[in-house]
Formats: C-alpha cells, structure tokens, sequence
C-alpha cells in the first residue's frame, strides 16, 4: 500500500467510527423507546362460525391507537407503550366487545375476540331527533336503519328508490312508471294530512336536500326526480324517522317523517390505503307484455320494447394521512330504457374528509358533484306518446306518425353540488357544540325538440323548448348538548339548538316555432315566438328547539322537548307555532321482574312516544292579494286580481301518538312492533269564489285552516335467523304494514276532485277515494234495440277503493353457503287497493277509439255503429244479433260494463293487489382462491355477483304494472294507468375488486 494513502484511510476510519458513535448516542433515546414498546396482535372471530372478520374496528381505548382487521380477521396494533390497557372492537352486525391487557416492554401479547352477532344493530346509535342520538335497544322511537353493507352482496341498485324499497315497514316507495329518472313517491304511514306534497324532508351528511319533481316541458305526465343525480354506491346508511312523534323537533317539515342519509367515510384507523372498484353490465327490458286478448294492437305496443344496455363504473379510495381520514369516489353510469328515447348518463364524485386536530375538535367536511342527464320519452296523456299511438285505437300511429314520435327530443341536463361543513367542539368531556352548514345547489336545464321535417299538433314547423330552472339552499344547524349524571344513577342529557332554512329558486322558460331548417336548433332561429316567462321565489324558515333526556341504567329513557317554529308562508296573522313531544321507552328485560320469562330474551322493550308538527301553507297562500299584468292590447296592458290570500293561514297541525313492543329472543330471533295514530286538523282547504264577485276567473279562492282527517296503522318487522353454522347460515326477515285514513271534515267545502273527476277528497270517505257511478245496466227502446246505460240514482257517486295500498309488505331471505356462495332474494307485496285502467277504458269509447277487442265485437253483435276508420275486416265477420232475444239482452249487460265513458268507468276500477319478485342475486366470493392462485396478498376483495329485478309479478290487473300512476309521483292523483310506461325487467352482472 502507498505509504502516502495511509493517513488519509487512518483519517476515514476516525472519522466514520465517530460518526457512527455519534449516531449511536442520537438515536439511543428512541431505541430504548422502542425497546420499552410492546405489540398487540390478535384475530376477530365470528363466535358462531369461527369465521375471521374483515374490517372490524380494533381501538386502545385512551391512546390514538388502533388498527383495522384484514381478510382473515387479523390486525396487528404496533408501537404500544408498556401498560395495563382496555382494548375494545366493534363490528357491523355484531355486539362490540372489549378485553384488558398487559402490555410488557418489547413484549407480543396475543388478544383474540369472539364477536357475538347482532342482527337488528341493537347496539347501533340511531337518531331520535335533530340533535339526539341514542343506541337502538333503547330508543323510544320506531327508526328504521338500512345499512348498504347488508344489501352489497346485490349490488346493482341504480337509484336511492330501489335501495329502500321493501325494506322498512311504514314506508311505501311508489314509482309511478317505467321512466329511467322519473319521480317517485315516499308514502310515509298514513300519507300525512290533507295538505302539502306527503313527502319527508331528506337530509343528506346534515344537508336538507331538494327532493322535488320538475316537469319542465312535459312529456304526458312523467317528470324528472332531483334525486336521480344520487349515487346509492356512496350511501352508508338510511335512517327513517316516521311521522311528528320522531319528527316533531324538525319542524313544521317533519309532519311526514325524515330520511336520513349518511354516505361512506373513510373507516375508522384504517392505516393503508384502501382501493375499491366495481363494474356492472346489464339490460332492461319488458317485464310483463300487453294482452292481445284485450288490445286488438298489442303485438304494435310489445314490439316497441328492446333491451336498454347498462354500464357502471364505480372506483373509491380511502385512507389517512396525518390525523385526517378521506374517502373518494367516482361512479359513471350509462343506462337506456326499455322504451326508445329512455336514458340516463350519470357522473358523480364524491369526497368526504375527517379532520381530527386534537382530542377534543372534529371536523368533517361532506362534497358530491353529479352531473346527469335524462332523455324522457312521450307517453301518458299525450297524442305524441309511443303507447298512445299504439294502443288506444285499432289504427297504430294514429295521432303521430312514427317517425316523428322518434324524432321528439326531450332532454334533462342537472348540475348539482351538495356539501356541508360539521364541526364538533367538547371544550369539557360532558359538553358538545356542534355547529353544520349546509348547501344544495341545483341548475337543470329541459330541451324539448320538435324538428321541423315533421308534422306535430299544435305545432307549426317545428318547435324548441327551453326551461331553466336555478335553486339554492342553505340550512344552519347549531346545538349544545350537555351530559352530566343524577342521583340514582341517572344520566341525563340537556340539548338545545337552532335550525334555519334559506331557499332561493329562478326559473325561465320560452318557446319559439316555425323553424327553417332541422339542422339550425339554436332556439334563436325560429320565427314564431309563442310565450316566455320567468320567475322567482324565496323561502325562510327557522325554528329553536329544546329536549330534555333521562336514562337510567340502560333501562329506562324518558325524554321531552319543544320546537317554537318560524316561516315566511306563515300568514303575518297566524302568531307563533309550537311542537311539542315526548317518550318513554323501558327494558322490560332489564328490570328484574319475572326473571324466568325475561331471561329468554336478549330484549323486551316497551315504548310510548307523542308529538306534534306540521306541513306548511302554499308560499303565496298567507299573501293578501297579488295582480298579474293582463295580455297587451290596444287600450295598453292593466292588472287583474290573480290570488287571494289569507293573512290568518297557518301550517297544517298533525299530533301522533306511537306504542311500540319490540323483543329479541336469545337466538337472534325477533319482532317490532308499532301501532301508531294521526289526528290532523287545520288542514288548508281552498274556498272557491264566485265568478259574479268580479275577482277575475285566474284568482282561485281563499285558502282556509278548516280540514280534519285522522290516520291509523300498524307496523311489524320480523326477522329469524334458523341456521348459523361455520358452512351454512340462512337468514329471513319480513314486514308488514297496515294503514288507513278518513276525511272527518272539510269545513264546508265542496268536494275536490281530481282532474279527471275519479278520485275525491271527501268527509266520511279515505282520502282520494274513487269516486263515480255505478252502473245499474242496459236501456232498450220500443224495438227491444239498445238505447244507452241506465245509472244508478240517477248517477249518484260510489265509493269504489283507495288507490293506496293498505296493506303491504315483504318477504326476504339470504342464504350464505360454504363462505363464499351466497344467494339474496326479496320480494314484496301490497293488498286491498285499487288501480284505474284508463288506457282500457279509452279503447272502449265511440269513434276510432275501439281497440279493446271484446267491446268492438259486442258494438258489432249490438248493431252500433263502428268508427269509420276501424279496419272493417276487424268486424265485418261478426254477424249482428236480433233485438230482444235472450242473446242480444246478454250481450247488452256485458257492454254496458266495458263502457269507458267518465261517467262509466266503474269495471275499469281493478284490484290492484300484487306480489313482486322484486330482487334476486347469487354471489361467488372468489378471494381466497384467487390470492393462493396469484399469490398477491394485496388482494382484499374479488366477488362476482348476478342480479335480476322485477323478475316476477302476480296480479289480477290487466294491464302490465299495478304500480304506475299517469300523472307522476308526488301529486294529489294516485292509482290511474293511462298509457303509462311500465316498470322494466333487469339483469346485470358486476364484479366488486378490494386492494
């Protein structure tokens, strides 16, 4: 070696052995840390099928320590200072547990948890007001919860209606037609009072969301749902709260009931990054096809019918970072109906976060953007609809060639942002400040086309259509909640906040005619301007409410409180408006008596709860008077009188009173039940005026606080589950609903009809009951020739049913086999109603409206005349009978009950009873299987799951869907199918991948 090196190789030795040292004596401190650190590791275990379970929640409680379970169950909680601890884990469907141990000094300590299942979510924590929350098994109240991770092994719901439907008792979801898109309908109880829309008010992450209909320009009946832009892949859970005596502390807006939304967060210390990503094929199509035996062109009608192709692509990821906790999703759905000019092109994304910035703040922030767009097709009442120009004469495209039907775009575009901002403050351990914003922003536009190369009614060379439609809302949510314990070992809670609701809403809308060419759709070009309009509208309500709480031991909770409201429909003489409620729930199980009937039970509850609330005036209603500008003519433009108003008008007022039993048996077995009653009054009823007052014929009448009527019902939910091996478990639930009503008084008023004049809202009656002649039979004149239909009374009206069911319920079952193959199925039912098949009734009129085949070919027997357009070889080989022999008189008593005059449209009044097959999916939880074939131990999840919907239907109704309404789903007519567009059948395959 040269002598000349050595120094400077001495020199690096010194100096990297110092460094080395010096490292050595940084770093001591936290290896002796470390080396004082122990290690929790263990394994979560079904207790019944010794099965590992994914995902549960494991915390040491008075550290920020924690860990989330992997596919196996397992979890591993490093970095854990040596010490006596209580660590605790919590699953969904399973009762939490919690165990202490030692923690040694670099020390492993094994803890394994045996979790026991809890099928109902008794130890869930459920909302019982605005700002209460209490666990379930002693909840005074009947809130039902749905959460989404039970129902993912289906995993193709498209809408937030199908994600409820059947699963709550007390609540029907009614969707008035087939429309990708459309409305729907929440029947909540008995459907609330005489006023008002019967809808809850929904909340989504503490947002009071629009849940409205919008018609724009019409396309026969069907609207557009603003929550057809919510991804039910992002929704957590679903809470029901029914009727005031849950929804008194909401406000005059709880009178029927509040849903509460909550959607996916990031999981409670999940440490890695979590990636989920799921994606559905599928198709609509017909459920159940038009009789040829009732319509003579059926084949025309099914032949419309196609299969409307669906894509879904959903991607989420979670995860931490620091102390904050995030959750993201996308979800791009491309969907067309089972009708041509059905669509719906949904894309929504989703981010919520958790911030935690100490111990005792929370911050959470809730954002979704969605932008949809729907393409509704002509159908309903309505001479451009594809069933109207196929089924209601023999002559198909009678009224709209088909072309031109097809041409006619009609479409929906909705941007919409919703996000809110929580913060939770515990300056002290038993004090919580919680503080929520909230903001809806919705901007809809409604393009209806009519192209100038075809012939439309009413239209002259062609047509645009624009409506805009602008709405904001913002809702403040403060309250304190203070804790503290009394004597005897009470706890009790004082809670007290504030509410306010702001919403602001523009529309506009113009339509111009006469169009040169089709290729030039810019509205600006046609040369006929037919009308314009705009408008605008604000609303406020406000509200402080107080609720007092008392829990003793778990066993007995006893609560009341008040809500004094505020709103700008008020009348400015209506005064103050004051809710108030109370409950009382007991653990009949807990309390000691009877110890040899109550030890079978994991829970006998008893429960009694009351309050008050309300549905609020028109927003013109309290107004005095209000003029609108006459149309310009030679003497210049003048104001008419265009409403009256009322300055005493007051919300409508619905006082509740709910008993309730629910018990658990020690297998897991149970029931709920709840009977519930209604008195409404100061129901807003409209007075009309005389036309001779001089008021003008647009200004409607006086609206008046006089009506009354009362609601009823029972409510059951049970479930069971009668086999839970390690390879086999089978569970069943089922409800049951009956509901009823009756109109005690409308203050004097008149009838009020629908607009067809079927249904009424009448005292003595059930509310919008149908309401027309009977028919007593055949006339004959002198030569024994049929002469007309004889009424009976002269054409008094009947009480002929209710178009809302009165009973429904469902029937479920899922069954899990071998760990990996599990099959879902639910079904659903409703009982002792009625349908009004308006499309049949129209094909047995006079005229070319003859296409109900049986009522053409005793026209024919009859000797009546035939429309003139009817194709004659329909019913010239029909050989006419003689007047008055047996023959014709039989004949004569079988026409007169398929007339489908107004007056005569009693035997198209049907019974809308059915059962549905509504959901049945097989899933293959292909995990494991393919972690040992790829050996990649990233792999979380990988199941495949093959689902259908509306599989099956029983009914006497002749049409194919008892369910429909012509008119929409949130609107005063019910029951009515005329040409409406039935629900489709569908099948879809999806595959959901975890890493």
């Amino acid at each position: 070696m040269d002598d000349r090196t050595r120094p400077r190789n001495v020199l690096q030795h010194i100096l990297g052995r110092g460094l080395l040292l010096g490292l050595l004596f940084v770093l001591s401190p936290v290896w002796v840390a470390y080396a004082q650190q122990g290690v929790i590791r263990g394994q979560v275990i079904d207790r019944d099928t010794r099965e590992g379970l994914p995902g549960a929640n494991i915390v040491v409680q008075g550290t920020t320590l924690g860990a989330a379970t992997d596919i196996e169950g397992r979890y591993e909680i490093a970095n854990v200072p040596a010490g006596t601890y209580t660590v605790s884990v919590s699953y969904v469907g399973y009762r939490s547990a919690q165990q202490q141990v030692s923690v040694a000094a670099g020390a492993t300590v094994t803890l394994n948890f045996l979790l026991e299942p809890d099928v109902r979510g008794l130890e869930e924590i459920v909302v019982t007001g605005v700002a209460s929350r209490t666990a379930k098994a002693i909840a005074p109240l009947a809130v039902s919860r749905i959460n989404t991770a039970d129902l993912e092994v289906v995993g193709q719901y498209s809408s937030v209606s199908q994600l409820i439907s059947g699963k709550v008792a007390g609540l029907q979801i009614i969707n008035p037609s087939g429309n990708l898109g459309g409305g729907f309908r929440f029947f909540m109880r008995s459907g609330g009072g005489l006023y008002g829309t019967g809808q809850p008010v929904v909340y989504i992450d503490g947002v009071r969301v629009t849940n409205i209909e919008i018609g724009g320009f019409g396309v026969g009946g069907q609207q557009y749902s603003t929550l057809a832009g919510l991804n039910p892949e992002d929704i957590e859970s679903i809470e029901v709260i029914k009727g005031p005596a849950g929804g008194a502390l909401y406000g005059t807006s709880g009178q029927n009931g509040v849903i509460l939304i909550t959607t996916k967060r990031a999981r409670r210390l999940a440490n890695a990054l979590q990636v989920d990503y799921r994606s559905t094929f599928g198709y609509n199509t017909q459920a159940r096809k038009y009789d040829p035996d009732l319509y003579i062109t059926a084949d025309a009608a099914n032949a419309l019918f196609r299969r409307g192709p669906i894509q879904d692509h959903a991607l989420s990821i979670q995860g931490t970072a620091g102390w904050t906790r995030y959750y993201t999703s996308l979800d791009l759905r491309r969907e067309e109906g089972h009708l041509p000019s059905n669509a719906l092109n949904r894309r929504a994304f989703r981010a919520n976060f958790d911030a935690y910035p100490s111990d005792r703040v929370t911050v959470r922030v809730s954002s979704a953007f969605s932008l949809t767009e729907n393409d509704r097709p002509q159908n309903d009442n309505n001479i451009f609809g594809y069933l109207g120009n196929t089924l209601l004469t023999p002559i198909t495209w009678y009224f709209t060639d088909s072309a031109a039907v097809r041409a006619i775009e009609n479409k929906f575009r909705e941007n919409r942002f919703v996000g809110s901002i929580e913060m939770i403050w515990s300056p002290i351990a038993q004090l919580e400040l919680r503080g929520v914003m909230g903001y809806d922003g919705l901007d809809t536009r409604n393009d209806a086309t009519y192209p100038p190369i075809y012939r439309y009614s009413g239209r002259v060379r062609g047509e645009r259509n624009i409506y805009q439609l602008s709405r904001n809302q913002f809702n403040y949510d403060l309250s304190v909640r203070y804790s503290y314990t009394l004597p005897n070992q009470i706890r009790a809670t004082t809670i007290t906040g504030t509410q306010a609701f702001i919403v602001t809403q523009r529309t506009f809308w113009v339509t111009k005619q006469n169009f040169g060419s089709e290729l030039v759709k810019n509205i600006g070009s046609g040369l006929d301007f037919i009308n314009a309009n705009e408008g605008f509208t604000n609303a406020r309500e406000a509200g402080v409410f107080l609720q007092q709480e008392f829990n003793w031991q778990d066993k007995l909770f006893l609560s009341g409180g008040f809500r004094w409201d505020f709103a700008s429909a008020y009348g400015r003489d209506a005064g103050d408006i004051f809710y108030p409620r109370a409950d009382l729930s007991a653990r009949l199980d807990q309390l000691g008596f009877l110890p040899g009937f109550f030890n079978q039970f994991n829970l006998f509850k008893a429960r009694i709860a009351y309050g008050e609330s309300g549905a609020l005036p028109g927003l013109l209603d309290g107004q005095p008077l209000l003029w609108a500008p006459t149309p310009p003519s030679g003497y210049g433009v003048g104001l008419v009188v265009s409403r009256f108003g009322n300055t005493a008008i007051k919300p409508e007022r619905t006082r509740e009173i709910e008993l309730g039993l629910d018990f658990e048996f020690r297998g897991g077995h149970g029931v709920e039940l709840t009977y519930y009653r209604q008195y409404t009054s100061n129901s807003i009823v409209t007075f009309l005026l005389p036309p001779s007052g001089g008021t003008g014929v647009n200004s409607g009448g006086i609206p008046r606080n006089v009506g009354r009527i009362d609601g009823w019902g029972l409510e059951t939910a049970a479930y069971a589950n009668p086999i839970r091996t390690r390879n086999v478990q089978l569970s069943l639930n089922a409800t049951f609903t009956w509901q009823d009503n009756k109109v005690r008084s409308l203050g004097g008023s008149s009838p009020i009809f629908d607009a067809f004049s079927f249904t009424v809202i009448d005292e003595g009656l059930r509310r919008n009951t149908f309401y027309v002649p009977k028919i007593k039979g055949p006339r004959y004149d002198n030569q024994g020739r049929f002469a007309g239909v004889e009424l009976e009374n002269n054409g008094e009206r009947f009480d002929h049913g209710t178009p809302i069911p009165r009973y429904t319920g469902a029937i479920g079952m899922n069954l899990r086999l071998f760990r990996v193959l599990t099959l879902t199925a639910n079904s659903r039912y409703a009982l002792g109603h009625k349908v009004l098949n308006y499309t049949l009734a129209f094909t047995s009129r006079t005229g070319d409206f003859m296409n109900h085949r049986e009522y053409l070919e005793l026209r024919r027997k009859l000797g009546l005349s035939i429309g003139q357009n009817v194709p004659r070889e329909l019913w010239e080989p029909i050989t006419p009978l003689t007047p008055g022999t047996p023959e014709y008189q039989q004949a004569a008593e079988r026409y007169v009950r398929l007339l489908g005059t107004n007056n005569e449209v009693e035997n198209y009044i049907e019974p809308g009873d059915f059962w549905k097959l509504d959901e049945v999916a097989i899933s293959l939880d292909a995990t494991s299987w393919l972690r040992r074939l790829t050996r990649f131990p990233g792999l979380r999840s990988f199941v495949i799951t093959a689902a259908g919907r509306n599989l099956l239907i029983a009914t006497k109704y002749r049409n194919p869907d008892p369910e429909v309404n012509f008119n929409g789903g949130i609107t005063t007519t019910n029951g009515q199918d005329f040409l409406t567009l039935p629900g489709p059948r569908v099948y879809t395959l999806g595959v959901r991948i975890g890493l």
